[in-house]
């Protein structure tokens, strides 16, 4: 349709529409978009496409599953970002898919050739990828099984098996699959498959770990994990049984013969199973992580403050004298060429001033120092030559350091201190455009939606949603856990010079499985912190005083665990408990 200027008025750019309002949260329009399922991207620079805005690494290929269902493979390095999953039997996407790097110790894991056991392979049928004389066609009776071990480490971690199963209408009887761990204490998940509906059972007497049952358009996948104990078990073996019961049971008793198709067989480390690996070749086989992250130089300024109040300070440029200031103990204040001298033959001694502040209002104040004959700091504190609540630390050259704080009393005082460690006589250091004022608190706000598979292995972390990473003294990211009682719990984490402040959903928020729905969002700033799970906000916390500047960091993208990103928003601002809840609803 084409629209037309009518008696030469001019159309505002909203009638047209605004391609990224739809994004916006309490009234914040996001400065990064990133949603592969509307095909819709903006960041810093002007990008406009998914490879304008992140860069992606990975050694290899990878597979993923296309609009129709069907198996594809990405080459060499390529971010699969037309990835689809099922949920509830309805294929979803375009997604971004990522995973950790993982290797299939099953080889021949289509053809079956080379395998164990009574039961019969013939590569016969079509397989998940939709192509002919790829997927095995297993034939046995009752018990007979084709099986397939490796070697795995004695530790304990956890092990993970799976396959596809094609789906049926009906059966004669119900197939099994085995995974047993063995060498030492043994331990063994078996699981009855009912092929029609889809769903598991685990064995009576071998149900040592997990089982889940995933929908895949013509396959179902089964996968099933145990946890290795450090006994000595060395050896894992997969068996795939053709018939195991006349009925869908958690015993396995007396059937009669069936043929059943698989294809894509998988025993990986860890508790869930990635993308099919394909070891067709006759060796194991590994795929490399996904590293997915926004650069830096794409990322939104969220360190200039904006500022809101009036000028504190009083004569911070010292064009003529140092009216306003106080000297310390053993300190002179004088003025000599524009700027505050603090001279002193002791150590540490400054100038001060008290400024007029309110209880949790955010402040900037910039502050130039000279170094003069020795070193300087300055920093803030509730009372004269206090504890700080900002500090600018040691400065050895002339520099200028800006002190972001939040005031914790209705007076604040500002310290300028020659710190003359070596106890020189006639020592000095200089100051000057020295201002205060109240600002917008300095904040991020990020929301990220999508699909998540994980399994309950008692980790403080099996997803990590995002992570802009500094050092481990200063990141904003958001996890979830497992560890303890917890089936799937959100924290979010917001560290600034080591100071750990977060907040964390219900231990039961999330429940194990695949392609786990999620939408999650969080607000940081330097005055409080705030998230919200599934459009529900949790308890702020207040205690923040100061939000780390994370600008030359690049911004990691699910960099932990199996993830499909729907969506990822980010504002360089300050959505509130309102835009939280409102863009993970």
């Amino acid at each position: 349709m084409k629209l037309a200027l009518l008696n030469s008025v001019v159309v505002p750019r909203w009638v047209f529409g605004n391609p990224f309002a739809v994004y916006a949260a309490n009234g914040f329009e996001p400065d990064i978009v990133n949603v592969p399922i509307d095909g819709k991207y903006k960041g810093t620079g002007g990008s406009t496409t998914l490879a304008d805005l992140t860069n992606h690494t990975r050694s290899g290929t990878a597979t993923y599953l296309d609009n129709n269902g069907v198996l594809q493979t990405a080459a060499d390095g390529v971010l699969r970002s037309a990835a689809y999953r099922y949920e509830s039997g309805v294929l979803v996407g375009p997604s971004v898919l990522t995973e950790p790097a993982a290797t299939n110790s099953v080889v021949n894991n289509r053809s079956l050739s080379g395998w164990g056991g009574a039961a019969t392979a013939t590569q016969d049928a079509v397989g998940v990828d939709g192509v002919a004389n790829k997927a095995a066609t297993v034939s046995g009776s009752f018990a007979s099984s084709r099986g397939k071990a490796y070697t795995i480490a004695d530790d304990g971690n956890w092990q993970c098996a799976s396959l596809f199963i094609k789906k049926e209408t009906s059966v004669t009887a119900y197939p099994g699959f085995s995974f047993v761990l063995s060498g030492g204490t043994s331990v063994r998940q078996d699981v009855t498959i009912d092929p029609i509906s889809g769903a598991v059972l685990g064995r009576t007497g071998f149900a040592d770990g997990v089982a889940y049952i995933q929908d895949w358009g013509d396959f179902w996948r089964v996968v099933v994990a145990v946890q290795n104990n450090s006994t000595g078990n060395t050896t894992a073996q997969v068996s795939i049984f053709p018939a195991v019961a006349s009925t869908f049971s958690d015993t396995w008793g007396t059937s009669g013969p069936q043929s059943i198709v698989v294809d894509f067989v998988q025993g990986e480390n860890g508790a869930v199973a990635t993308s099919p690996i394909d070891t067709s070749g006759g060796s194991t086989a590994t795929r490399a992580a996904d590293v997915w992250t926004i650069p830096a130089a794409n990322m939104m300024d969220y360190q200039t403050p904006t500022y809101i109040g009036s000028e504190l300070v009083t004569n911070g440029t010292f064009d003529t004298d140092t009216t306003g200031w106080v000297a310390s103990a053993s300190a002179v204040l004088t003025a000599p060429s524009g700027r505050l001298r603090v001279t002193s033959d002791a150590s540490y001694q400054y100038g001060y001033q008290a400024l007029t502040t309110e209880v949790g209002k955010v402040y900037s104040l910039p502050i130039t120092g000279y170094a003069g004959t020795g070193n300087w700091n300055a920093w803030v504190s509730a009372t004269v030559g206090g504890a700080a609540i900002a500090d600018t630390g040691t400065q050895t050259t002339d520099t200028t350091v800006t002190l972001t704080f939040v005031a914790t009393s209705t007076t604040t005082y500002v310290m300028l201190r020659n710190r003359n460690v070596g106890v020189v006589a006639g020592a000095y250091a200089e100051f000057d455009n020295v201002s205060a004022r109240e600002i917008e608190p300095l904040a991020v706000s990020i929301a990220h939606k999508g699909a998540m598979t994980y399994a309950d292995t008692g980790a403080s972390a099996d997803i990590r949603h995002y992570d802009w990473y500094q050092n481990g003294s200063n990141y904003i990211r958001a996890q979830l856990s497992t560890i303890t009682t917890r089936t799937g719990q959100t924290s979010f984490l917001q560290v600034e010079g080591g100071t750990l402040d977060s907040v964390s959903g219900g231990q039961t928020d999330y429940s194990p499985g695949i392609n786990v729905p999620f939408s999650i969002a969080s607000w940081h700033a330097s005055n409080g912190m705030n998230g919200a799970i599934e459009g529900t906000a949790l308890t702020e916390k207040s205690t923040p005083t100061s939000i780390a500047d994370l600008s030359a960091a690049d911004f990691e993208i699910a960099p932990l665990g199996v993830v499909y990103t729907d969506r990822l928003l980010i504002w360089g601002t300050k959505i509130g408990d309102t835009g939280i809840e409102e863009t993970s609803a």
